[in-house]
């Protein structure tokens, strides 16, 4: 048997480092790990910034290899997370500006895969707690984006979503149709038993 974990963070400045990440997963017979970015902030970087995104991006597949060194295999998943799209609309960002950054993101997360660094795109989606409908339009504007970048490097993507249920998952779904990416591509964070079969 193989135990995967598909959704794991490591913060070697705040939190548990990629060594100890990996000893611990060892230690209960897991085999693979996939390491998904943190947020600027959790790592003292400066949200809005791509120096700083390029920075964590460094710290994910640095991870990634120290695990790797350490017996476990592990591979990188890099994104945005809404998190850091909320912080620049609240603090003054409009939704063009916003949308250009998560674009130019995207540009610097193409090298990492192209390179062979990354494996796929994550997290993006929405937040999972209140906001605004006309945010949630916005966030759903750039998984739209996201998905068809995803669809051109023939990469998974990681969505960060709320929690609803079957709500949730068919209004991906619908994204998903539109871009007219594989399904098999799109993993959903936060996702409950009762949606597996739907």
């Amino acid at each position: 048997m193989i135990i995967t974990d598909n959704h794991c963070h490591v913060n070697p400045i705040k939190g548990i480092g990629p060594r100890e990440i990996a000893k611990r997963f060892r230690k209960e017979n897991g085999k693979v790990l996939i390491v998904v970015s943190l947020l600027t902030w959790s790592l003292d970087l400066q949200p809005g910034s791509l120096t700083s995104f390029e920075k964590l991006y460094e710290y994910t597949v640095n991870a990634v290899q120290e695990i790797n060194n350490e017996g476990v295999k592990a591979y990188a998943v890099i994104g945005i997370h809404p998190a850091e799209i909320e912080y620049l609309l609240n603090n003054g960002w409009n939704f063009e500006k916003t949308r250009q950054f998560f674009e130019n993101v995207l540009k610097i997360i193409e090298k990492y895969i192209k390179n062979g660094k990354a494996i796929g795109l994550g997290e993006i989606g929405r937040p999972h707690w209140e906001i605004p409908h006309n945010r949630i339009q916005f966030h759903n504007e750039l998984i739209k984006i996201g998905l068809e970048f995803t669809k051109d490097l023939d990469i998974p993507v990681h969505l960060h979503l709320e929690r609803r249920g079957i709500e949730t998952v068919s209004s991906i779904i619908e994204i998903v149709k539109k871009v007219n990416i594989k399904p098999y591509k799109v993993v959903l964070h936060h996702a409950q038993p009762e949606v597996i079969e739907y």
